[in-house]
């Protein structure tokens, strides 16, 4: 059976995080109605799970995705230099940019891609004439090839979407141009933004790109992070072997399919297994059983 201590002292710390503006009101968040969902033998394990949930606020979300991008300064820094002159090199900088976002295999408006251009102008201060969807944003590059490339967005996960978006091919003046091919041609580097990444994906855009991207992020998410890896820190050490197998078990339970690490896997997309969720969406990358809502399932978040 689950400690009353425990259970008291999670539920207290979930309504510090609303009243604190860390996490939403219940309409967003809603613990309570999540933990319903388990049997009591089950309560300790889904106790732990919702102890490792991150949510990201929107306005946290807006600081790490600012700090993404304004790491890049220090890149222009030369060690001596003094301020102003690094300052005026960062300024030239923001006025040379073609920014763009990363869409998936079949873009859609609500990517959350859109989401972050927006945010480019409104909270960066990036001019909305250097902000181009993708195709654009190819045709752009190749009439000034001096201008440097920046893709935004929320968060990398296996890091997948942006190889696709980094290699899909454009037409351009009936010949089709992919990133890839145009950075190598240009001499130039792109840089990428995203407000978290996984160490995954990390690994995934350093393979596949090499050093033709600059990857800068305001969050990463180690390996260890994810709830279904043989030495995850998600769970107390009691719990390191079970752990796994209770999602297994409850995700049966709610009607949540073994695909092997498609869309809705028990694991996650992927198989990352993650504990995290944005007040704008929850990646695929995050355990289904946070936001499942078929079989009278109550969820912890809902998708968007």
């Amino acid at each position: 059976m689950p400690s009353k201590t425990s259970h008291a002292f999670l539920a207290e710390k979930c309504e510090s995080f609303v009243d604190f503006g860390l996490w939403p009101l219940v309409s967003e968040v809603d613990p309570h109605s999540w933990l319903s969902n388990f049997e009591p033998s089950e309560l300790d394990h889904a106790l732990a799970l919702l102890d490792s949930f991150m949510f990201y606020p929107e306005h946290l979300t807006r600081q790490l995705f600012s700090a993404a991008f304004q790491k890049l300064s220090s890149g222009l820094h030369i060690p001596g230099e003094s301020f102003t002159a690094t300052k005026l090199k960062w300024n030239a900088f923001c006025q040379n940019l073609v920014v763009t976002y990363v869409t998936g295999e079949e873009p859609n408006p609500t990517d959350s891609g859109y989401k972050f251009a927006r945010m480019t102008r409104q909270l960066l201060g990036i001019p909305e004439e250097e902000i181009f969807h993708p195709q654009d944003a190819i045709r752009e590059l190749h009439s000034n090839p001096s201008k440097h490339l920046l893709f935004v967005d929320d968060f990398v996960g296996s890091g997948n979407q942006f190889i696709d978006t980094w290699r899909r091919r454009y037409n351009l003046n009936g010949n089709y141009v992919s990133f890839s091919s145009l950075i190598r041609t240009n001499s130039t580097t792109a840089y990428y933004t995203p407000a978290i990444c996984t160490e995954r994906g990390e690994r995934t855009i350093y393979q596949y790109c090499g050093r033709s991207v600059m990857l800068s992020y305001g969050n990463l998410i180690p390996r260890r992070n994810s709830a279904v890896c043989i030495d995850s820190i998600v769970w107390p050490k009691s719990m390191i072997t079970s752990g796994p197998k209770f999602i297994e078990t409850v995700s049966r339970r709610a009607g949540i399919p073994d695909d092997r690490g498609a869309v809705d896997d028990w694991r996650g997309f992927h198989e990352l297994g993650l504990t995290i969720a944005f007040a704008h969406s929850t990646p695929d990358a995050t355990l289904p059983i946070f936001y499942w809502e078929k079989n009278g399932w109550r969820p912890l978040v809902r998708r968007s």
